[in-house]
């Protein structure tokens, strides 16, 4: 057709309805409309007559012409209706456009890639990685010092402790300070709750056994940010390793099973095809695009891809369930345009011009209806191949939509943990530089028969400290407001002096300096309580991530090397 032909359509239906450009249209619409007469006469001759046959030729078929009409009719007009809903002129130009938007949004996609690679790349160079750096080799020293001070004790057989029973309570009340202070790794206080001994630990009163259980607890724990780190990468890694032409359902990492890349699908489809080809490479042929006919031999293959069918003379290339029910549709049609012709032959009361007349007013409805799907099989390769752009573009966008939240989540969950880089240094990485001084000095001048009081005087002079910093929130508000107190340089300089009266020979009192920077600190903190800002209470929430988390798997908790102790050329090098 050189131009559309208007037809009258009510405002209830579309308006591509109203409107044939081409028999492929036409043949849809008449087909639809067929399918729709034929349907409501078998619901009103049922209704009224019972079954039509039975009453029209006089013998019993129990209505199986009215029940295979009925569902051969209902699924395949209700199919062409929705073809006709999705047809218009614009076919070629439709699925160009679909083509084309899906290219740009898988570009998105790739970009959108693009920019979380760059954003984890930026934190290698950040004060955040450092920060996460450190934090893993304060866990790595402090287990290690619970190591080698269970091989110890377990030497000497815990030779001069008094009360192993009073030591084992100390030691847990020591770990458990350090477990504290390092759960603000996090700054969420849900997660610094997982950092603690567990109850089959507490309850050891054993000195060697707590610390060797005590060591794995250590070893175990991990600090939201080194989780995140690791999560997201592995999100990147799974995120490049799925093809663009994916489904948004390929990229949820708690699928089961292997899937097949693209591009090793591609290979088998092309393989298979290779094989079919290959069988019939030495015989004439008669095809469409989606069937073929061998007419010289008969063979039986069944070709490795799933959209492909064969059997004895002819090969049938499935091109998507329209495809698939349009066949179905056909060979149901025939077949009963066989029985309504036979049955007034068989009728026993009707003359055989009689019987012609009937067969043919039967069958005429049947026969335009099957010639219309003909004419659509004939061209179902144009529609297929709108309905398949159309469904690429969908897909396209929905990984997009899932990829552009991903990225959203990455970034705002990034910046949130940047806020609190300066409250890591100055609060909670100074604190645990002062525990691996402290308990550096007590494995160096190990003597168990004093343990016990050395560990009780430890944990009153932390107990006093932590006192004198405050609640986290607390400091989180003094430091945006720039009044928080100066932890950092205090304990820098403290340490300084430490090493410099070791490399001097003099016996400088470490704990009486100790003691003058937590007094310093504790003038420091504001009489009145604090009012926590709302940055703060927001705090906690920003840490509790959704997108990326959900399509990940929990990793398994790396194995990490054993740090070595602190010692004088370690501790200068780092300074």
């Amino acid at each position: 057709m050189s131009c559309p032909v208007v037809l009258p359509c009510p405002a209830f239906l579309p308006m591509m309805m109203g409107k044939i450009y081409d028999w492929t249209q036409a043949s849809l619409m008449v087909a639809a409309g067929v399918g729709l007469a034929l349907a409501l006469r078998d619901v009103v001759g049922a209704y009224q007559h019972g079954c039509i046959v039975h009453k029209k030729y006089g013998f019993r078929t129990y209505c199986v012409v009215e029940i295979l009409d009925t569902l051969f009719l209902l699924p395949c007009t209700f199919q062409l209706i929705f073809c006709i809903a999705k047809y218009d002129d614009r076919v070629q130009s439709r699925r160009t456009e679909a083509k084309e938007q899906t290219a740009a949004l898988t570009e998105t996609y790739r970009r959108y890639i693009a920019d979380m690679d760059d954003q984890l790349d930026k934190l290698c160079k950040s004060n955040v990685f450092m920060a996460q750096n450190a934090f893993e080799e304060r866990k790595r020293d402090f287990a290690t010092f619970l190591r080698r001070l269970a091989a110890q004790l377990r030497d000497c057989a815990c030779e001069g402790v008094e009360d192993p029973r009073e030591l084992a309570a100390e030691l847990k009340t020591f770990i458990r300070q350090w477990l504290e202070i390092y759960g603000e790794a996090s700054v969420d206080v849900e997660r610094r709750l997982e950092a603690k001994l567990p109850e089959a630990a507490l309850r050891l009163e054993d000195p060697v056994a707590l610390l060797t259980s005590a060591e794995l607890v250590v070893r175990a724990v991990k600090t939201s940010v080194g989780a995140s780190y690791t999560s997201d990468t592995q999100v990147l890694e799974r995120l490049r390793d799925t093809p663009a032409s994916e489904p948004s359902s390929a990229l949820v990492p708690h699928l089961s099973g292997r899937r097949l890349s693209g591009e090793r699908r591609l290979s088998e489809r092309r393989r298979s095809h290779a094989e079919v080809r290959r069988s019939l490479r030495d015989l004439p042929q008669v095809a469409m695009a989606w069937f073929e006919c061998c007419v010289p031999q008969c063979f039986a293959h069944l070709a490795g891809s799933s959209s492909e069918l064969s059997c004895l003379l002819c090969r049938v290339k499935l091109l998507g369930r329209e495809h698939v029910l349009l066949l179905l549709a056909a060979a149901v049609g025939l077949c009963l345009i066989v029985i309504t012709a036979v049955f007034p032959v068989l009728s026993p009361d009707k003359t055989w011009r009689r019987a012609s007349i009937d067969a043919v007013w039967d069958m005429a409805p049947l026969v335009v209806y099957v010639i219309c799907l003909v004419v659509l099989l004939v061209h179902i390769e144009r529609i297929s191949a709108l309905l398949e752009a159309q469904k690429e573009l969908q897909e396209a966008q929905q990984r997009t939509a899932l990829v552009a939240s991903m990225k959203e989540d990455l970034i705002e969950h990034w910046t949130a943990i940047s806020n609190v880089t300066e409250l890591w240094q100055n609060r909670t990485l100074p604190r645990l530089d002062l525990l691996k001084e402290l308990h550096c000095q007590l494995q160096e001048k190990l003597q168990p028969e004093h343990l016990t009081e050395q560990l009780r005087v430890i944990n009153a002079r932390l107990g006093r400290l932590e006192q004198a910093v405050g609640d986290v929130q607390q400091w989180w508000h003094a430091q945006q407001e720039g009044s928080a107190c100066a932890l950092a340089p205090r304990v820098s300089r403290l340490l300084r002096t430490r090493t410099r009266d070791r490399m001097q020979g003099e016996s400088g009192s470490f704990t009486q300096r100790l003691d003058c920077l937590i007094g310093e600190i504790d003038a420091e903190r504001p009489s009145t309580e604090l009012v926590v800002s709302d940055t703060a209470l927001d705090l906690g929430g920003s840490f509790k991530r959704g997108s990326l988390q959900e399509f990940l798997r929990e990793a398994e908790p790396a194995d990490l090397e054993e740090g070595n102790m602190r010692n004088l050329d370690s501790f200068v090098a780092d300074r």
